[in-house]
């Protein structure tokens, strides 16, 4: 199995050759246990594909309900939805919710949610966001920057969701790189 083992370019790889030279192991979970452990730098291509998958979801999410105000396409992404932001309860009600009577939400313009970084790790996907805003007391240019983060289900839905925020008068800066 070692031998097999150093030929083989991943897990998946491994596996098959196995199942190749031993036709009488029993369990395609005792293959997986085995070549996981002969090839632990593998990553198994299930992993890498589900954690592009989950991705996407989210930047899908955050564009239909950020971008588009598209509240009620919510539910089509999320799953237990524990929200660790103090001002959303659990549950995709309780997101609908707040996006449909919040003022800040449902007056906001609809648009192209602009997205600087995305990082995902299995079942955890990073997004960094930047948007152009005035300043709150004096309406001066600013920037604001989100990082949100989702952990998904083994369905692809969004079990929890993370957020924080962080905004700069443009004026008051003292870097050449405000957020970004």
């Amino acid at each position: 199995m070692e031998k097999l083992a150093g030929t083989a370019e991943n897990a998946d790889d491994l596996i098959a050759q196995m199942k190749a030279a031993y036709p009488d192991c029993r369990g395609e979970e005792d293959l997986k246990g085995i070549a996981t452990t002969l090839c632990p730098s593998s990553v198994p291509e299930d992993s890498a594909d589900r954690s592009k998958a989950n991705k996407k979801a989210a930047l899908d999410f955050v564009q239909l309900v950020v971008g588009d105000r598209n509240y009620g396409a919510a539910r089509k992404y999320v799953g237990k939805y524990i929200q660790h932001g103090p001002t959303i309860g659990d549950g995709c009600d309780a997101l609908v919710e707040v996006l449909e009577t919040d003022p800040r939400w449902r007056n906001g313009p609809k648009g192209k949610v602009d997205v600087k970084n995305v990082a995902a790790d299995g079942d955890l996907v990073y997004l960094q966001i930047h948007r152009e805003i005035k300043a709150k007391d004096d309406g001066s240019p600013a920037r604001a920057i989100v990082v949100h983060a989702f952990r998904f289900n083994e369905a692809g839905k969004i079990d929890e969701h993370w957020s924080v925020n962080q905004s700069v008068k443009l004026k008051d800066c003292v870097s050449k790189h405000p957020l970004f």
